[in-house]
């Protein structure tokens, strides 16, 4: 909590600073080579980084220089199902990151910090269940955009954090079969993106 306290301190004024001038983004894209396994079935499985995700916020070019800046927030999701029962993940993802602009590429990387990640797991349809709530997770982005216009682009990002477990909550490894109290959720995404 210190962490995204000192994180929200010098964020947030920059945010305020520069969002006057700002134009909106959004991606939608998904999260796949999602970290460790929670669920293996025989079809598809859940890994703890992956899913559907969807973000909105805003950007800000840095005069010529060709430095922007960009914070969002969004959702991510995923499910499986199996047998008689389903399991599926969610979070709520802010993204800080800076970028240097060439032509119509940008690389760039920042922080990623998640909210409320969690973990549910249902069985005998519904008979029994069972919620993992992880702590807010912080973690580090890399990401490469292509603009194919002035408001479109594409990007591949990678993300590196680890979910780690409540002091009250208890996850068996699926990968070791040892008791975690932390998962790695590191992803590689792909995604489009608008700018308006």
């Amino acid at each position: 909590m210190k962490l995204l306290t000192k994180v929200t301190a010098v964020v947030l004024p920059l945010c305020a600073m520069s969002v006057a001038k700002a134009e909106m983004v959004a991606n939608l894209g998904y999260a796949f080579s999602g970290g460790e396994n929670l669920v293996e079935t025989t079809g598809e499985d859940l890994d703890a980084g992956a899913g559907v995700f969807g973000d909105i916020g805003f950007i800000k070019n840095h005069g010529n220089r060709g430095i922007s800046y960009q914070g969002t927030i969004g959702f991510k999701i995923d499910g499986v199902e199996y047998n008689d029962g389903e399991a599926d993940t969610s979070s709520y993802p802010l993204h800080f990151l800076a970028f240097y602009n060439k032509g119509n590429i940008r690389i760039g990387g920042g922080i990623v910090y998640e909210l409320s990640p969690e973990y549910n797991v249902s069985i005998n349809n519904g008979a029994t269940t069972s919620k993992v709530e992880f702590d807010n997770a912080l973690g580090a982005v890399l990401e490469f955009d292509q603009f194919y216009n002035d408001f479109g682009f594409w990007g591949v990002r990678y993300s590196f954090i680890d979910y780690d477990l409540g002091s009250s909550e208890l996850l068996v490894s699926v990968n070791s079969g040892a008791t975690a109290t932390s998962v790695d959720g590191d992803n590689l995404a792909i995604y489009i993106g608008f700018v308006f």
